[in-house]
């Protein structure tokens, strides 16, 4: 009787002994299932969102093209360029220019005809001359302004000479007779009824500096 008493008194101490080993291991199995759990929906969470943004933004996003698009070619602009004249058309006036263009030896001599110069012996082909007598004087009332001038109006292969010292002078005054006669020498030359004039400086029997049309040889 006392042997089955110690017995079941060893059997219930063990049973004891072994609930309270037991007790900390299951709650610390049950924590770890606890927290792994939790870990696993934060994770699971987690991949949803990033899926979720994945799926939300990238339809949207712009796509950056890698594609270099090079540009179209460029078109030549055709420009038509005029077509020169062949040459000098009879009649029609051309100026001293256009006519050496036509005419490279050309030696700079006109041809005088009924009041009007020409490039040619034929009287073909009118001449536009620079320095013209008749023009230059129309700018300033005509001919007659000069009033017989002898340094200009003159017969034979010079004029009278005209100081430099007076034509200095007279390029500021405002008499008509004086401006026309200034802007007569201030020209290298001047043409009169088909005979050409040029300026030449000169010293008269006074020592005195002169301006003088002289016929051109």
């Amino acid at each position: 009787m006392e042997l089955r008493i110690n017995w079941l008194r060893g059997l219930c101490i063990g049973a004891l002994a072994l609930g309270i080993v037991l007790v900390p291991l299951t709650a610390s199995a049950q924590v770890k299932r606890h927290g792994s759990s939790k870990g696993h929906k934060v994770h699971h969470a987690k991949t949803t969102h990033s899926r979720r943004v994945r799926r939300t933004h990238g339809p949207h996003a712009p796509v950056a093209s890698t594609l270099n698009t090079a540009p179209a070619p460029a078109v030549p602009m055709s420009h038509s360029a005029p077509t020169p004249p062949s040459g000098p058309v009879a009649g029609t006036p051309y100026d001293e220019t256009a006519w050496r263009g036509f005419h490279a030896d050309w030696n700079g001599q006109y041809f005088f005809n009924g009041g009007k110069y020409y490039y040619d012996q034929e009287f073909k082909y009118p001449a536009q001359i620079p320095n013209e007598f008749s023009a230059v004087s129309a700018r300033f009332g005509g001919v007659d302004t000069l009033e017989n001038d002898p340094t200009l109006i003159f017969t034979g292969d010079s004029g009278a000479p005209y100081p430099v010292t007076q034509y200095n002078a007279d390029r500021y005054h405002s008499d008509k007779k004086l401006k026309l006669k200034c802007a007569y020498f201030g020209r290298a030359y001047f043409w009169r009824d088909g005979a050409r004039y040029d300026r030449k400086l000169m010293v008269d029997e006074n020592g005195v500096r002169c301006f003088q049309f002289v016929k051109h040889p």
